[in-house]
């Protein structure tokens, strides 16, 4: 629960909000190494750190995300294929949310779907600059 209330994408939400969203969430325990998202996969949920450091593929500079940081709404929002590969850099404890858990988080909290979709948006657009910069 704590973990969850100090994720930035759910600080607005008020304690029962919040204990509604932790009933819809899967741990994952993930050691180093682990490649969690494959680029170009078919995307089913999205990701939230509970604890470690995960690294996301994107030619050039690898991003790095640690915990309260989360991945894998991309390709859920666009209804796409996986953008980029993420494997763990130390053990991690993350949150898994499926897509349609996800969807209607958004449906039902207008201000939780414009932070996803900002932080997307942004996402999406470091990661059109970075393909559009690197070799080949």
């Amino acid at each position: 629960w704590n973990m969850v209330a100090s994720v930035p994408l759910f600080s607005h939400l008020e304690a029962q909000r919040i204990a509604e969203i932790v009933e819809l969430l899967r741990p994952r325990v993930s050691v180093p190494g682990e490649i969690i998202v494959h680029k170009d996969a078919p995307a089913n949920c999205m990701y939230f750190i509970s604890s470690g450091q995960v690294q996301v593929d994107v030619p050039g500079t690898p991003l790095y995300l640690q915990a309260g940081d989360f991945f894998g709404e991309i390709a859920l929002i666009e209804h796409r294929k996986r953008t980029a590969s993420v494997k763990t850099v130390t053990s991690c404890q993350l949150l898994v949310l499926d897509e349609t858990d996800l969807e209607e988080l958004m449906a039902s909290d207008e201000t939780l779907a414009a932070e996803v979709h900002r932080i997307s948006e942004e996402r999406r657009a470091e990661l059109d600059q970075a393909n559009n910069n690197s070799p080949g």
